[in-house]
């Protein structure tokens, strides 16, 4: 289980996305991909913790966004 995400995004989109958070999966997944780190995306959006991005990660390598 995964307690930071949920499948009811707070914007328009019904993305999946980070609790109490306007950013989706597929949001911080595209930051990752363009080469952001953790770490990086935490100093970005000092509303994430690390472990909630490595959440974001694992719920997408476990589910077909």
């Amino acid at each position: 289980m995964l307690p930071n995400i949920s499948n009811h995004s707070w914007d328009s989109s019904g993305r999946p996305g980070i609790i109490l958070t306007k950013l989706t999966i597929e949001f911080l997944l595209g930051l990752l991909a363009d080469g952001a780190s953790v770490e990086d995306i935490v100093s970005s959006y000092p509303q994430l913790t690390a472990g909630q991005v490595s959440e974001a990660i694992l719920f997408a390598a476990n589910s077909s966004l």
